[in-house]
């Protein structure tokens, strides 16, 4: 069978959080191939009312955050900060009661580290 056409397997991860209620951590089960970089994907949709994604992978596993910043360089919100399996992610996140207008949301793994932009309307 062709790998690409295999269907997509989704876990639901345990979000140690106060605000777990918000967030769902969704690891991607693909054909067995290891990623060979980091990535941090743009928001979808962006922009957007309320609720975003965010699609990311690591290259190795290990202790990952998700944080969001807003454009003084304030800490509004850590969405995640777990350990995670090397592979591809997808974390969904609800910003009800935030206020619309641009945010940083930052990614860091190890040694790696990634910044996005998006807007959040209302």
């Amino acid at each position: 069978s062709d790998p690409e056409k295999a269907p997509l397997n989704l876990r639901l991860a345990t979000v140690s959080d106060p605000q777990a209620a918000k967030v769902r951590v969704k690891g991607i089960d693909a054909p067995p191939v290891l990623p060979d970089k980091f990535r941090l994907d743009q928001n979808f949709p962006n922009p957007f009312n309320s609720t975003t994604n965010f699609r990311f992978t690591l290259k190795e596993p290990g202790f990952t955050t998700l944080k969001i910043y807003n454009l003084l360089g304030e800490l509004v919100q850590q969405v995640m900060a777990q350990n995670l399996s090397a592979g591809q992610h997808l974390v969904n996140f609800d910003m009800n009661g935030f206020a619309s207008g641009q945010y940083i949301y930052v990614l860091e793994s190890g040694s790696f580290r990634q910044a996005q932009k998006m807007l959040l309307l209302k």
